[in-house]
């Protein structure tokens, strides 16, 4: 490796030396992310500070350094740096105390019997194949004008005085056959030369492997003695930084992908050609970057037959059934894993045989020994898994990324009533499949390097065009929507589905913005409203997709039947599950009055910023209340009974009515809800200029259409009763027709020049605008907030927070916004 390529040195990552060790339960503890244990679903569990298990070490440089211990393990809990904390052990000791010699060698270079390590005589070693040691010695340097005999000597001398450390690297590494033979030999020389008389004197020996290793070769390793553990610590962020480069580390880091526990991956990353780190647009990306350059190395090896497709194949199959039969990261040895392999094998068996001509299940386990040898080669990159007894992912993410490449690329139709009953990433659903369900709806279909082609090519071995729609059609279902696979999927969705832009007037490039998307939308939901309009669609069923249309097609199917649903129920040509006259309301009468471009009174960013003047570009209108109860129960049937128990403050049960804000809606729901609804999120500006008024458009008023915070909110709290209370006495603004307080109704209040009412004050508004983390605006205010004692300066037209997307609250709602070609639609229904 060329020194510009070389990874830096982390002198600072962590040491934690593991108390009262005792084998293999302690080892397990290190097992998952971060060392931290496991729950059910797969997830961390956050540990507390005063870890039972492991204690800091003292100054790292004098732990490696110094001869505390005679026999030592480091081990991992996540990133990297066992290697390197070897290498600078064998360093340090030589440094710390002058004459003692320290030999690296590789765990898969043991030989299987102790005399392979060191001769027992002098004179074996000048035959034609010294032992291990003296091949080592004469490699250094050190040795290379020196006999066998001589180094024999030499390392015999400095056994005998204590002076001498073996340090064994990669324990994970270690083949499948002869595995326990050479760890064995390594224990039996290392009693050999153990010292009764002087415990300090003999052979200091320092092993490194991940945890699965360790606890796997234990009972070879403890017939040399006592071993004491330290456990890597993850790299800080500080740390991470230096070893990516802080560009690179940003990028990651604002993909959300975590790949510091999958240490081949990371060093992938580290290398990857600038041009191809700028093409990084997602986790599932990064993923797929690394993993392809891991698995393509390991395949160049010719460890086995196994090529980069069929591996990427059977880890995908072993990643998803693990997901399918509920279980995350981990399939212990013994029952739980003879029971895990028997039931994939009876729900496999004809894709093994129809691909592989499997037809028993001893032909299953010895594909899965040939599979495990690539992974060793690949230094066990992928799973932690020896002698097919046990099955362990580097993490859940990991897990995740391999589950939904099956997704993706070979779902049969016996997974998708699965996909369908675990659809739902949110809170309203399992959020135990959430990284999964973002991983397969960002799934790149193309790889990075087009090769000097102008054309992208496809990624056939992650991803089908087919498998991808049919795996996230089922969120489409009117059953039980999934808003957030339902956004990640729609750009993708759109791709595949390929419409010319004769047919819609416009068309999406590769990668589209959502501002692009959003225009998009419009004409599309224009295209599939004057389908429904001329009788040609019928209301769509659950049914599964056809397999003999094109994969457009079946990408139309998917996108058409969920936006020809509105249209249809306003025609009542979708049953009695549905009120027509809601649906006609909002569609006909529920926006408001046109807003022109030209320029507005933008706020500025912080108080007493003065502001200046935005532009609007284009004509729209805003719905002319949040989106109601009644309204949201079109698209979510299941909302007018669910929603209502998890309301708080007096708005939920028959004080809920349908004419309330529709709240606990996260910003997904509210996003696939418009886009039902044949309308959009607003965007800031949008929503801004729409609260000013035409009146006020250019005039910088806190409240819009006002700067008296009286007009606000006036209220008192009663604190003698059980729980808080506030009696508001509503004026002006925030006039309300309920009493007590909590979030109003829609009608009956004051409305400003546009049509439009309750613009602040009432609940908080989901925008369409996102931060950089991916938050989204949320405007407006609730005086709830102000009950609380936080300051009506929350309810300005400027004043907004941003919350996560997946995220709902009871005093956030959101409104509609349609532009340009949408609005078309609206008027031309009005005129027939």
């Amino acid at each position: 490796m060329s020194r510009m390529n070389r990874a830096p040195f982390i002198a600072t990552q962590r040491i934690s030396l593991l108390k009262g060790v005792d084998g293999e339960e302690q080892l397990d503890s290190l097992h998952g992310l971060n060392g931290r244990s496991l729950s059910l679903g797969g997830t961390a569990v956050k540990k507390s500070d005063e870890d039972p298990l492991r204690s800091l070490t003292e100054y790292r440089e004098s732990f490696l350094g110094r001869l505390h211990h005679q026999r030592l393990i480091l081990t991992e809990t996540g990133g990297i740096g066992k290697t390197t904390a070897l290498e600078q052990l064998g360093y340090l000791r030589s440094v710390h105390n002058p004459g003692h010699v320290c030999l690296l060698v590789e765990a898969a270079e043991l030989p299987e019997a102790a005399e392979g390590i060191l001769a027992v005589s002098e004179r074996a070693e000048d035959a034609a194949k010294p032992s291990l040691l003296v091949r080592r010695f004469r490699q250094v340097g050190a040795g290379q004008e020196m006999s066998g005999k001589l180094i024999w000597r030499l390392l015999q001398r400095k056994i005998r005085q204590g002076q001498f450390s073996l340090l064994v690297d990669a324990l994970d590494q270690v083949d499948l056959t002869p595995d326990s033979l050479k760890l064995r030999a390594l224990a039996s020389f290392l009693v050999q030369h153990r010292t009764s008389a002087d415990p300090d004197c003999g052979i200091y020996c320092v092993v490194t492997g991940r945890p699965y290793a360790i606890s796997h070769y234990w009972s070879e390793l403890i017939a040399a003695g006592d071993w004491r553990i330290a456990a890597m610590a993850p790299f800080t962020d500080k740390e991470q930084k230096r070893y990516l480069s802080e560009e690179r580390w940003k990028k990651l880091r604002n993909l959300k992908a975590d790949v510091l526990s999958v240490p081949r991956a990371l060093e992938q990353l580290r290398v990857l050609p600038k041009p191809d780190l700028a093409n990084l647009h997602t986790a599932a990306d990064v993923y797929r970057e690394s993993i392809r350059s891991i698995i393509s190395r390991g395949v160049k090896k010719q460890a086995t037959t196994i090529d980069e497709t069929e591996a990427i194949r059977w880890f995908a199959m072993l990643a998803f059934e693990m997901l399918r039969q509920g279980r995350f990261v981990d399939v212990a040895p013994g029952a739980e894993f003879d029971e895990f392999l028997l039931t994939l094998y009876r729900h496999r068996r004809a894709w093994l045989s129809e691909r592989y001509n499997i037809e028993s299940f001893e032909g299953l386990r010895m594909k899965l020994t040939e599979l495990n040898r690539l992974n060793i080669v690949i230094d066990n990159a992928v799973t932690e898994t020896r002698n097919v007894t046990r099955l362990r992912w580097h993490n859940r993410t990991l897990q995740d990324f391999f589950a939904a490449i099956w997704c993706t690329r070979h779902n049969e139709d016996s997974d998708r009533e699965w996909l369908i009953s675990n659809n739902r990433p949110d809170a309203a659903g399992d959020a135990k499949y959430s990284e999964f369900w973002r991983l397969l709806c960002d799934m790149p279909r193309y790889t990075l390097n087009t090769r000097g082609r102008t054309r992208p090519i496809p990624d056939a071995d992650v991803f089908d065009a087919e498998s991808y729609v049919q795996a996230v059609a089922g969120a489409f279902t009117v059953e039980g929507r999934s808003t957030e696979v339902i956004y990640l999927s729609w750009p993708r969705l759109t791709e595949i589905a390929a419409y010319r832009e004769e047919e819609l007037g416009q068309s999406l490039p590769h990668r589209p913005s959502e501002q692009q998307i959003d225009q998009f939308n419009a004409a599309l939901q224009q295209y599939v409203y004057a389908a429904v309009d001329r009788g040609g669609v019928e209301w769509a069923t659950r049914e599964p997709l056809n397999h003999d249309v094109s994969k457009s097609q079946l990408a139309r199917v998917v996108l058409e039947n969920y936006l020809s649903q509105f249209p249809l129920i306003i025609q009542g040509k979708q049953g009695e599950a549905f009120d027509q006259s809601i649906a006609e309301d909002l569609h006909l009468e529920g926006f408001g009055d046109l807003i022109e471009p030209g320029p507005f009174a933008k706020a500025g960013v912080t108080p007493g910023d003065s502001g200046d003047l935005a532009e609007i570009k284009q004509p729209y209108r805003l719905s002319r209340t949040v989106v109601t109860k009644g309204q949201y129960s079109l698209f979510q049937p299941e909302f007018s009974k669910a929603s209502c128990a998890r309301c708080k403050h007096g708005i939920s049960g028959e004080g809920y009515e349908t004419q309330h804000p529709a709240v606990e809606v996260s910003w997904y729901d509210a996003w696939a809800a418009a886009l039902w609804l044949h309308s959009a999120l607003p965007e800031e500006d949008e929503w801004e200029c729409a609260s000013r008024g035409r009146k006020h458009r250019c005039v910088l008023l806190e409240y819009g259409i006002t700067d008296n915070h009286l007009e606000v909110e006036d209220n008192e709290i009663d604190y003698e009763r059980e729980e808080i209370y506030a009696r508001m006495r509503y004026s002006g603004l925030l006039r309300r027709v309920n009493e007590g307080w909590g979030v109003a109704t829609s009608e009956g209040q004051l409305q400003d020049q546009y049509g439009l009412r309750q613009m602040l004050g009432n609940v908080g508004e989901w925008m369409q605008s996102s931060n950089r983390d991916g938050y989204r605006r949320v405007s407006g205010g609730s005086d709830i907030a102000m009950f609380i004692g936080l300051a009506p300066q929350l309810c300005t037209v400027s004043s907004f927070y941003t919350s996560a997307p997946g995220l709902g609250g009871f005093s956030i709602g959101f409104r509609l916004v349609r532009r340009g070609a949408i609005d078309a639609i609206s008027s031309e229904v009005r005129s027939t």
